[in-house]
C-alpha cells in the first residue's frame, strides 16, 4: 500500500493585494469584528435585535388611532388617497401640491396602504415602524460598511432606533414622508459606498436614481449631496494623502447632478410650499426673529438628545426669544464648532458628525419658516445620526486609551440604550389617540395655542361646549392671528344663536386666513343664514376651489345653487360630495331631491336609500320615497361643529 503524500501548505502568493482596511479606520475599530467571526454571522443577530428593539418599543402604536392634525388631509380623510391604487391617483400623486410639499412617493404609500390594509390606522401605524426598523438596519449595514466596525455600527443604529426624538417621526402616520425618504437616503449612500469602491458607471447611476426617488418622498434629502461630501473625508478618506485622493475641485464636481435634483427640488418645494400658504410672510416672522430661533433650536435639540424630557407634537413659536439664549446657544455652536475643527485630523469622525448634524439640520431649522411650529422632534430624525456617531466613536477611542474593560463599557451602553427605549415606549404611548396626544401636549407645554384649539375641538365632539368655548376663547387670546380658533369661536357663537357675533368670527378668519377652506364655508353658511346668498355663493365657490376635496361645501354650494334653481349645476355638486363621502347623509338627501326635481324619480329613490342606509332612524326618508316631494329640509353642518 502506497503512502498518502502529504499536501504542501498554500499560502497567499506574494503578490497578492492584502484586504482593504477603511481609511481612517483605528486599529480598535479595525479587529471589532474578530471575535465575533467564532460566532459565526453576528450581523445578522444584530439586524435582529435592532428590528425586535424597535417593535417592542413601538409595540403601542398597533392600538393607536388618526390624529386629526394632518392624518386626515394625509390619509382618513383624503378621497384621492382613501381610493387606493388608481390611475387617477397616480395622475394625482405626481402632480399635487396637497400637503404644501411635492412628494409623490410619499402619496402613493399611502395609497398602497389603504389598498391593502383599508383605513385600519394600527396597520397604518405598522408600516411607519417596519419602515423605521428597516432605516435601522440600513444605518447599521451603510456604517458597517463604510467603517469596518461592527460594534460601534450597532450602537449607532440602537440609538437611532430608540432615541425619544424620533418617536414623532415613526407615530405620526402623517410623518410617513420621514421614515420613507430616510430609507431611501441611507440606500443612497449604500449604493455611493460601493461606487467609491467600485466605481462603474450602473453605480454611479443608482446613487442619482436613489437620491431622486429620495426628494420625490421628502424633499428633505436636498442636504444628502453635502452628506457624501462629508463621507468622503471620513470614513472613506477620499481626502487623505495616498494614491486614492481626490481633490476638493473632483469631489464637488463629481456630485454636480446631485447638486442639480436637490437644487430642481427646492425650486419646486418652495413654490409649492408659497403656493399652499405654508410658508410664512416675512411681516409675520421678521428674519431676526426666525435667526435667534434657528440659533437657539439648534442647542435645544442638543440638549433634548440627552435629555429628552418634556416632548409633544407642537412646540409654539416664542413671541420673543430671550437674549441670553441667544447669546448662550452661539457661543455653546461657536466652542463646538471649534472642538469640531480641532479634530479634523485626529478624530475626523467627530468633524463629520458635527457638520453632519449642522448641515441637515438647515432645511428644517426655520430660516425659511414652513408651518407654525418653533421646533419640531421630527426634524432630528436624520441630524442625530451625526451626533450618534461623532459621541459613539468618541467614547470609544477615549475608552481604549483609558484602557477601560469592554465589559464596564457594554454595560453603560446596555443601560444608556435601555433608558432611552423606556422612555421611547413612554413617549410612543402620548400617540393613541387625538386626546392623548394634545392632552399630553397641554401638559408638558405653556401658551400651547394649537393645543387649546384641538382639545377645544375634541371637548365638543364629547358635548362638553362650555369647556370647549373656554378652550377657543384661550387660543384666541393667546395668538390673536390664529385663524382656526376664530373659526371655531364663529362655530361656539352661532351654537347658541349669537349670530352677529358667529358672522364677526368667520370674517375675522377668513381676513387672517383667506386659504382656509372651512372658514370660507362656514362664512358661506353664516351669510346664508342672514340672507346675504350673493356673498354666500362667493365664498362657498371659494371654499371648494381651495378644497376640492371638502364634501361639505360641495353640499352646500349645491343646496344655494337649488334655491336659484340652477339644478344641473346643483346636481353635479352633490354627486361629488357624495363620490367623496359616500357616507353623506345630506349629500345623498339633498342629490335625491334635486333629481326628484328635475324628473328622475328612480334615481332620487337610490339616493333616499342610500340615507336609509346611513342613518336607519332617519324616519322622513320613506315618505320621501313613497311621494318623491320636491320639498327638502334646511342644510346641516357636515363637520358636527368642529371647524378646523
Amino acid at each position: 500500500m502506497s503512502k498518502r503524500r502529504r499536501q504542501p501548505r498554500r499560502t497567499r502568493p506574494a503578490s497578492a493585494p492584502r484586504p482593504a482596511t477603511p481609511p481612517h479606520a483605528d486599529v480598535a475599530a479595525a479587529h471589532e469584528d474578530a471575535p465575533s467571526r467564532i460566532a459565526g454571522s453576528p450581523a445578522l443577530w444584530i439586524g435582529v435585535g435592532l428590528v425586535a428593539l424597535v417593535a417592542v418599543v413601538f409595540s403601542p402604536l398597533r392600538h393607536a388611532g388618526f390624529i386629526r392634525l394632518d392624518d386626515a388631509g394625509y390619509v382618513s380623510q383624503n378621497p384621492d388617497v382613501t381610493a387606493g391604487l388608481t390611475w387617477h391617483g397616480l395622475v394625482w400623486a405626481f402632480t399635487t401640491g396637497r400637503g404644501a410639499n411635492w412628494h409623490p412617493l410619499t402619496w402613493l404609500s399611502h395609497m398602497l396602504d389603504v389598498q391593502v390594509f383599508g383605513l385600519r390606522p394600527g396597520a397604518h401605524h405598522l408600516v411607519n415602524v417596519a419602515f423605521h426598523a428597516v432605516n435601522a438596519l440600513l444605518l447599521f449595514t451603510l456604517l458597517r460598511r463604510a467603517t469596518g466596525a461592527l460594534y460601534r455600527s450597532a450602537i449607532v443604529a440602537a440609538l437611532f432606533a430608540v432615541h425619544p426624538l424620533h418617536v414623532e417621526s415613526v407615530a405620526w402616520i402623517a410623518e410617513r414622508k420621514d421614515v420613507l425618504s430616510t430609507a431611501l437616503w441611507l440606500a443612497t449612500m449604500i449604493a455611493y459606498v460601493a461606487w467609491v469602491r467600485a466605481p462603474r458607471r450602473d453605480r454611479y447611476l443608482a446613487v442619482c436614481a436613489g437620491l431622486a426617488l429620495g426628494l420625490m418622498a421628502k424633499p428633505m434629502l436636498v442636504t444628502l449631496p453635502f452628506a457624501l461630501l462629508l463621507f468622503d473625508i471620513w470614513p472613506l478618506g477620499r481626502t487623505a494623502p495616498g494614491p486614492n485622493r481626490r481633490s476638493w475641485r473632483a469631489l464637488v464636481l463629481e456630485k454636480l447632478p446631485f447638486v442639480l435634483l436637490a437644487a430642481a427640488s427646492s425650486v419646486v418645494t418652495f413654490f409649492v410650499q408659497r403656493s399652499g400658504g405654508a410658508v410664512q410672510q416675512l411681516t409675520a416672522l421678521p428674519l431676526s426673529i426666525r435667526t435667534e430661533n434657528a440659533i437657539v433650536a439648534y442647542v435645544r435639540y442638543l440638549v433634548e438628545t440627552v435629555w429628552p424630557s418634556g416632548l409633544t407634537i407642537f412646540y409654539p413659536y416664542p413671541h420673543a426669544v430671550p437674549a441670553w439664549q441667544v447669546a448662550g446657544s452661539l457661543a455653546a455652536l461657536a466652542v463646538l464648532s471649534g472642538l469640531a475643527w480641532a479634530s479634523l485630523q485626529r478624530r475626523p469622525y467627530v468633524f463629520v458628525g458635527w457638520c453632519w448634524y449642522l448641515g441637515t439640520l438647515v432645511p428644517v431649522i426655520g430660516l425659511v419658516q414652513v408651518g407654525m411650529q418653533s421646533s419640531a422632534d421630527r426634524y432630528t430624525y436624520v441630524p442625530l445620526i451625526g451626533i450618534f456617531i461623532a459621541v459613539v466613536w468618541g467614547v470609544a477611542d477615549l475608552a481604549s486609551r483609558l484602557a477601560i474593560r469592554r465589559t464596564v463599557l457594554a454595560a453603560a451602553t446596555a443601560l444608556v440604550v435601555a433608558a432611552s427605549a423606556v422612555t421611547a415606549h413612554a413617549q410612543a404611548s402620548h400617540w393613541l389617540s387625538d386626546w392623548t396626544v394634545w392632552s399630553h401636549a397641554l401638559a408638558v407645554t405653556r401658551d400651547n395655542y394649537i393645543a387649546d384649539n384641538a382639545m377645544g375641538v375634541l371637548l365638543v365632539q364629547q358635548g362638553r361646549h362650555d369647556e370647549a368655548d373656554a378652550d377657543f376663547q384661550e387660543a384666541a387670546h393667546l395668538q390673536p392671528g390664529y385663524a382656526q380658533a376664530h373659526n371655531n369661536l364663529g362655530l361656539a357663537y352661532q351654537r347658541v344663536g349669537k349670530h352677529a357675533e358667529a358672522l364677526a368670527e368667520f370674517r375675522l378668519a377668513v381676513q387672517l386666513q383667506p386659504d382656509l377652506p372651512e372658514a370660507q364655508d362656514d362664512l358661506g353658511f353664516a351669510l346664508m343664514g342672514e340672507g346675504q346668498t350673493d356673498e354666500a355663493m362667493v365664498h362657498y365657490r371659494e371654499a371648494v376651489r381651495l378644497d376640492p376635496g371638502f364634501a361639505t361645501a360641495h353640499v352646500n354650494l349645491g343646496f344655494l345653487l337649488a334655491t336659484r334653481k340652477q339644478m344641473a349645476e346643483a346636481i353635479d355638486q352633490f354627486r361629488e360630495a357624495v363620490r367623496l363621502d359616500p357616507d353623506s347623509e345630506s349629500g345623498h338627501m339633498y342629490l335625491g331631491m334635486a333629481l326628484a326635481a328635475v324628473g328622475q324619480p328612480e334615481a332620487a329613490a337610490r339616493e333616499f336609500r342610500d340615507v336609509q342606509r346611513i342613518n336607519p332612524a332617519n324616519t322622513s326618508v320613506q315618505s320621501a320615497i313613497d311621494s318623491l316631494s320636491p320639498s327638502r329640509p334646511a342644510p346641516g353642518r357636515g363637520r358636527g361643529g368642529g371647524g378646523g
